[in-house]
Formats: structure tokens, sequence, C-alpha cells
């Protein structure tokens, strides 16, 4: 009798769903969308993971309730069908409610102070800002939203009937009558200024809301009065501000779009400290650890699916970084172990070839070929040479531990797949757009 296969652990994160990366205090689990599920994962083993199944398409964002009971995960659907959000009951790891109100895609999630309360967003499909009872899992109010679609949306952190959403060039405030199910929009005053929010971070205090923005600095907005108050820094951030949030401090993180991760001062929006990560930074997340010395740390994703725990040092005002959890960004094409031998397994991508080691999960090297695409990739029989085939025609032939180069086969067709015969003859099956070839080479060696 067939049954489904259990999910053993996986080894990936996916580093484009903004926002997409929490941690479960006191700092001991981190928390990412991988595909359709969500992972739990103890930070300090590779190896120590739990799944939240559920979703019938792609995760799109994710929000953790400040108490961390419970967990809101979105989707994306096909044109033309509901999108799904789903609550889970954290400690207990089930499902507690699912529900459909969104069309094809929920654009952002945020929980209320105390729990109570879940506001959801819709994408540029659906366009409606939804409010929601998390114990009952039903909708409380619901209204479309002044532009095409907020990509943000935040609650105040005192008070559970008001949020922030932003999207295009406006900030709206919103607050919302439980007993009338009305939701009372008001927009923020920027005067001369035009920004494109992309992300939203509300100070502990419900003072200001600070939107990173598309050109690449902060804007400072008063809730009070609801009106601009600040921009900075002076020097932009390239390619936008994709996410921020607080420090245990009150002082601010921005990930830019060209990889800066950035410590920002929350009253003057001067730049205090940055560095450089590999990709753009579309998740941070603070450890709230922080010591007498002011440092602190905290994890940062970015889009090329790395996973890195950085520290501010205070006394020297720099950051330490270090890679905890790296996967392919691209589409994986092929996969190949060794003959006779299974705690290493090597697979292809875009650009490069990654070996990793089976039970603990991690990188043992990577070989990069820029602007190529390998198709496919095989070990010889002896264990001596990884073989793979690559966009450009060439065959490339790798050291299994130094990653060096040993030797190029050129004009060889675009190919996808490889077959060996023995140890020291293999089997191309070559393709192209017009026809399939079969080439036999022998002793390479």
């Amino acid at each position: 009798m067939s049954r489904p296969l259990p999910l053993g652990s996986v080894i990936g994160f996916n580093g484009t769903v903004p926002g997409g990366l929490e941690l479960l205090q006191p700092c001991s689990t981190l928390l990412y969308a991988l595909g359709t599920c969500v992972v739990l994962r103890h930070k300090g083993d590779n190896k120590s993971q739990e799944f939240l199944e559920g979703h019938g398409n792609r995760v799109s964002c994710l929000s953790l309730s400040q108490d961390g009971r419970y967990l809101a995960t979105g989707q994306v659907n096909y044109m033309g069908f509901a999108a799904d959000i789903i609550i889970w009951d954290v400690e207990a790891r089930k499902l507690m409610h699912r529900m459909s109100l969104h069309k094809v895609k929920v654009e952002a999630l945020s929980f209320s102070c105390d729990s109570n309360y879940l506001a959801s967003v819709g994408g540029q499909d659906d366009g409606k800002l939804v409010v929601w009872n998390v114990k009952t899992g039903k909708a409380v109010c619901g209204s479309p939203v002044p532009v095409d679609y907020a990509r943000s949306v935040k609650f105040f952190n005192t008070t559970e009937d008001k949020l922030v959403t932003a999207g295009g060039q406006k900030i709206v405030i919103w607050e919302f009558d439980v007993a009338m199910r009305l939701l009372r929009p008001q927009e923020a005053n920027f005067g001369k200024l035009r920004r494109t929010t992309l992300s939203l971070v509300v100070d502990g205090n419900d003072e200001f809301v600070y939107a990173g923005t598309l050109t690449g600095d902060i804007m400072q907005v008063s809730l009070g009065p609801k009106v601009f108050r600040n921009h900075g820094p002076k020097v932009k951030i390239e390619m936008g501000i994709l996410h921020c949030t607080s420090t245990p401090n009150g002082d601010l993180l921005a990930g830019g779009g060209d990889g800066t991760l950035a410590l920002i001062k929350a009253e003057s929006l001067k730049l205090v400290c940055f560095t450089k990560l590999e990709g753009a930074v579309t998740s941070i997340v603070s450890a709230m650890n922080s010591f007498r010395s002011g440092s602190f740390d905290f994890y940062a994703g970015t889009n090329v699916c790395n996973l890195y725990f950085v520290r501010y040092d205070a006394k020297r005002n720099s950051m330490e970084r270090q890679i905890i959890h790296t996967s392919h960004y691209d589409k994986i094409y092929d996969i190949a172990f060794p003959s006779g031998y299974s705690e290493v397994f090597a697979t292809c991508s875009h650009e490069d070839i990654r070996l990793w080691h089976l039970s603990q999960g991690h990188e043992l090297l990577r070989i990069k070929v820029p602007h190529e695409t390998c198709y496919c990739v095989a070990f010889m029989p002896d264990g001596k040479s990884i073989i793979s085939g690559w966009s450009d025609g060439k065959i490339r032939a790798y050291g299994p531990e130094t990653g060096k180069l040993l030797y190029t086969i050129i004009d060889a067709h675009v190919f996808v797949s490889l077959l060996f015969r023995k140890c020291s003859d293999f089997l191309f099956i070559l393709f192209s757009s017009v026809q399939i070839l079969i080439t036999f080479c022998e002793n390479l060696d």
C-alpha cells in the first residue's frame, strides 16, 4: 500500500520573500519560508528541522505574533483563484485557521500587539486590506487600499485598533471599529516630497513610522499629526531599502537592494555603520539581546538565498557577519551522488555547482562559472573528477576536493544529461534545438 513520503530535512532558504525570516525568542529557532512550507530550524543545528505544511502554492509572506504564540502565512495562487492565509499554533505546530478572501496573492501580514487581530493586504490583483479575528479566523472588517495595492502593513505597538499600510507614494494610517466593522483611513502628508515606499517599521512608542523607499532613504512620519518629519541618510542606499526593522535600543536596521546592511540612528536618520552582503537584503530580524556595551546580534537573509548571522560591535562600530545557511537561488537542474558513497552529493544550477554533506546539510564546495548555467553533473566512477555540462556548449571537469578545473571540452553542444559506462569511459546524451546527439568518449584519462 502506497503512502506519502514524509519530508525529513531540506537544504534551502527562500530569500525572495520580503520579511520572510522570523526568530522565536529567546533566540532559539529560526522560521522561514521555503516553497509551500515553513521551516523551523534550531539556529545551531542544520538537521534539527520541523515543517509546517498546508499551502497549495508558494508561501509569499509570513508574520510572527509578538508573544510568539501564532504564525501567519500567506501564499500566491494562479490568476483568478483565491490565495489562502493560514494561522498556525507555533507551540503545537498545528494549523488553527485557513482564511480565503484575497485573490491571487497575499502581499503582507501583521499581528496586533496583543495577538487578537491579524491584518492582511492582497497583491496588485486584489488591492484589499482585511482585519481578522485570530481566535475565530473570521474577518472583522475590510477595505480597498487607496492605491493599486499595499506592499507592507504594520500594527501599532501599544494599541490594537490602529495600523499603517504603505504602497506606491502613499502611507495610510488606519483605525478600525470592531463594533461597527469599519476601517477609517487617513493619508500622511509628505508635502512636496515624493517617494515610493517598500517597507515599514513602527517605533516602540507609536510616535513615528519609518518607511524604506525605492530611492534608498528612510522617511520619518509622525503618527500623531500624520505629517512628514525627516528623511535620511544623506548617502542613499542603492536599489532601494527593501526591508527595515528596529534594534533593541530603538535604532533602525535597513537592508538595501545592492546588498547594503546599514545601522541608522532613528532620531537623526544618520548612517552609523554598514556592511555588504551577497545579494539584495530582503529580511532582517533582531535577536533582541542588547549587551551593556550597546552591541547586539541579528540575522539577515538575501535574495540569493544566503542566511547571515551578524553581530554589531558598538566599541569598534563595525559589523561582523557569518553565513550560517546557503542554497541555490535558481532552478536546480541535476543532482548526483558518487559511486558507492551516499554522504556527499553534487547539485548544479545557474552559475555554479555545489557539493553538499548529506547528514550535516551544509555546503562543502562551490564551483562558479559566471553568466553560464550548468544543466547536468556527474561523478566519474573512480571519484577523481566531477563532469559537468554548461549552457555555453562546454563540458568541464573539476577536482571534487579543490574545485580546480581539470580540463574543458569545447563545442559539445548544449546537453542535458550524462551517463557513465565504466571507470574511464562515459556517454554524453546531447540535446540541441534541432537534433539529439549521442556521443561516446573513451579513455579521457
